[in-house]
């Protein structure tokens, strides 16, 4: 199910850095067409906000599909670590902890 996940948020990201590079180009436009004189100076200030707007939010989109990945990946070894050191855990603990843990593992039996 990780990989999966995984590869999901991998392919949305290339995705992503393919969008951005789409506004990178489209405002490499935009400042040709002002050079050009095909825009006026308040038509490219609209224009290139907007683009930089784009630009902004798409690279959000990137640094969250590499964050997912490196959470899920990190959560994935704290398991592995936890699961591998149960044993010296559950000595290391306190009461409270310790009756928190059994509630986790075996719900049915604290019903009252």
């Amino acid at each position: 199910m990780w990989k999966d996940r995984q590869s999901i948020r991998t392919k949305e990201g290339h995705k992503y850095e393919k969008e951005l590079k789409k506004l990178r180009d489209k405002r490499d436009r935009t400042d040709d067409l002002l050079i050009q004189g095909a825009f006026d100076k308040e038509t490219y200030k609209r224009k290139s906000d907007e683009i930089r707007g784009e630009i902004s939010v798409t690279k959000m989109d990137i640094s969250d599909s590499k964050t997912e990945t490196d959470d899920i990946e990190g959560c994935v070894l704290y398991c592995k670590h936890f699961l591998l050191n149960l044993a010296d855990l559950w000595a290391a603990s306190d009461h409270n902890l310790k009756q928190r843990f059994q509630t986790l593992i075996f719900p049915d039996l604290w019903k009252a």
